[in-house]
Parts: structure tokens; C-alpha cells; sequence
């Protein structure tokens, strides 16, 4: 039995659908212009999308389509030639590439249409993108191989690889909560906007790869000082690249960057206060409040070398000087990771 182009089509959407999004090969340079297919980014007939979009199972109206279709397509357009270009770089996968297609024509979507407030005409973009993407993907496994090895010829006879320059990362969440488990997505780009394949290190281990959906539990990175007080910070997202030839140096030099989420801070009642101690022993009760919720955070006071008791509670706290009072550093240390230390302000007393 003959199949007719509607239902080719169908079934190249059901295999694509079922396709698993991994990433293999690494980009290595750019993309020759000769080696960009030229027969990629078509534009499907409408009446091939609501057929496509009815397959699937999707509640995307005829009448939304119609009235939507050419403006989404011609918008369309500039991300799917950057996804011409991403299959003809030397070692980028059809999956990657897809990716990124998708990436740029869902954030289309969500230029013009609100998710927040847009409702029903937001999701119906996202739908008709998901549609348009898989309708590409169809295409383009003979185009892919066909690039591929044109770009891989231009390569390897043009000799040594220069370094390419830095990418433009993207890492998204930006400020992940501490302790939640998340899902991170770490984007790159090179100077025309398009897509650069690399590898993912967070907090010194392998994640994954850029565009690549990688779980992350957040947690601050520690380093402690002589005196054993305890410093937070972001830890650090590495973009990098594996030569661009074996042997040779990375295709570009390594990116460095960190999550914007902050330590949170406390707010110390100190009873009696400071100011009223004096030189010798003091009885002091101490109790941490969240400095935004205002709510008790549970910790220790802690001194060089040891600690001296539980927050809340009236430890013994001893001053060299009362006014102003100096002694040995104390300070609040959170049981929970995600809270910076605090200091009680007592100075060191000046020697002679």
C-alpha cells in the first residue's frame, strides 16, 4: 500500500517524538558556508500542520493556525537558518541542534504571547513551535550527514584549528534555592548567536553538556579561614571544550561563571547587648532571626577553637576589655548550609 505525503509525515513525527534527546560530539569550529544546506527551514503548509497538530493529539484550532501561521513562520525563519548552520559544524548531533531550534522559537513564543497572561494563545504558540520544530527534524538526517561530512573534509584540509573565542553562556536558573532539587540548563553561543556544543562542570564535577537538561542539587561551596570561620559562595559553572584535534589545544578556552544566589544573613539579639558587657565574664543569650522572615534560626556561637553553646541559649562569653569590648572573636554559625555567618562584633584588644 501507497502511503501519501501526509501520512509519511505522520509517521516521521511519531519517530521523532520518540527520538531521546542526548547530545553526542562537541563543536569543534564553525560551520563552512558551503557546507550549510540550503534545502533545510521549508516552510510546511498549513493544512500539513493541523493534520500533524490532530495526530498528536493536540486541541490547536484550525482558526488559531490560520490566523497565526505566517507571522510565527516568518518569525521562524532567522532561528532555523541558525539551525542550518549548527548541523554543518563539525561534530554537532541532529539532537543538539533541535534543541536549540527549539530553545530560540519557544522564546519567540514567549515574546509575543505572556505565559502568565496570555493563557490559551501562549500555549497554543508552543504547540504549533513543537510542531514546526519536529517538521524540520524530519528532514534532516540525510541533510545532517551530508553537512557533516562536507565540514569535516573543509576541516581536516585546512590544516591546524585555531582557538575559537570565548562563548556566550547562559545558565538558567540563575539563582537556584539552596537545598531544592532543580534542573539546570547551561546554554552557549558564539558571536553570530549561534549555538556552541561544549561540556558542563559544576562545583568540579561532569554534568553534562550545554543545552542538556542536567539535575543539580544546590549547595554553597565552603572554605574556612585560620580562625575557623566558615565563607560561602556560588559555586562555579565551567563551560569547556576537549581539543578541537587529538593532541592539540581546547577548541576555545574554558568559561567561568556562578550562580547569582546569595548566602542568606541573620539578625543577632543579643541580651544583655554588647555594649553593655564587661571586662571578664558575661552571661549572654543570643538568638538568631532570619533577617528578612524574622523567623528563629537555629545555630551555635562559635570562638576560635570550639564552640561555646547553642543559640537561644545563656552561655559565658569573656572579655579582655568591656568599653569597647575586645576578646576573642564570636560568632553565629546556622545549622542549616544556606545562612552566612554572623559576628557578635567583639574586636581583638591592641597589643603594646
Amino acid at each position: 500500500m501507497s502511503l501519501g505525503p501526509a501520512a509519511r509525515f505522520a509517521i516521521a513525527v511519531r519517530l521523532s517524538l520518540l527520538a531521546v534527546l542526548s547530545v553526542t560530539g562537541v563543536t569543534l569550529g564553525a560551520a563552512p558556508s558551503e557546507c550549510v544546506p540550503e534545502r533545510i527551514c521549508r516552510r510546511p503548509e498549513v493544512s500539513a500542520l493541523l493534520q500533524t497538530a490532530t495526530l498528536l493529539g493536540t486541541d490547536l484550532k484550525e482558526d488559531w493556525i490560520e490566523q497565526y501561521a505566517p507571522m510565527l513562520l516568518q518569525r521562524f525563519s532567522r532561528p532555523c537558518k541558525s539551525y542550518a548552520r549548527c548541523l554543518a559544524v563539525w561534530g554537532n548531533s541532529i539532537e543538539f541542534c533541535q534543541a536549540n531550534l527549539k530553545h530560540e522559537i519557544f522564546a519567540e513564543c514567549d515574546s509575543l504571547f505572556d505565559r502568565a497572561t496570555a493563557g490559551q494563545d501562549a500555549y497554543s504558540c508552543r504547540t504549533f513551535a513543537n510542531i514546526y520544530s519536529i517538521a524540520q527534524a524530519s528532514d534532516s538526517e540525510a541533510v545532517s550527514k551530508e553537512a557533516q561530512a562536507c565540514s569535516r573534509a573543509k576541516s581536516e584540509a585546512a590544516g591546524p584549528v585555531a582557538r575559537r573565542p570565548q562563548p556566550r553562556v547562559v545558565v538558567e536558573p540563575k539563582a537556584p534555592r539552596p537545598g531544592d532539587d532543580t534542573t539546570v540548563i547551561v546554554r552557549s553561543f558564539d558571536g553570530d548567536g549561534d549555538p556552541v556544543m561544549a561540556l558542563v562542570r559544576i562545583a568540579g564535577v561532569e554534568r553534562g553538556r550545554t543545552f542538556t537538561p542536567m539535575p543539580y542539587g544546590f549547595s554553597f561551596d565552603k572554605s574556612w579561614d585560620d580562625e575557623g570561620r566558615t565563607t560561602l559562595t556560588p559555586p562555579a559553572v565551567v563551560v569547556y571544550a576537549p581539543p578541537a584535534r587529538p593532541g592539540g589545544p581546547p577548541a576555545f578556552e574554558p568559561v567561568t561563571m556562578s550562580f547569582e544566589t546569595r548566602p542568606r544573613t541573620v539578625r543577632l539579639e543579643v541580651t544583655p547587648p554588647v555594649e553593655r558587657w564587661k571586662k571578664g565574664s558575661n552571661r549572654v543569650r543570643v538568638v538568631a532571626v532570619d533577617a528578612v522572615s524574622g523567623t528563629e534560626v537555629q545555630g551555635r556561637l562559635k570562638t576560635i577553637g570550639g564552640m561555646l553553646g547553642p543559640s537561644g541559649a545563656t552561655v559565658e562569653i569573656r572579655l579582655e576589655k568591656g568599653t569597647p569590648p575586645c576578646g576573642a572573636p564570636v560568632w553565629f554559625a546556622a545549622d542549616q548550609g544556606s545562612y552566612a555567618e554572623a559576628d557578635l562584633g567583639i574586636s581583638r584588644c591592641a597589643t603594646r
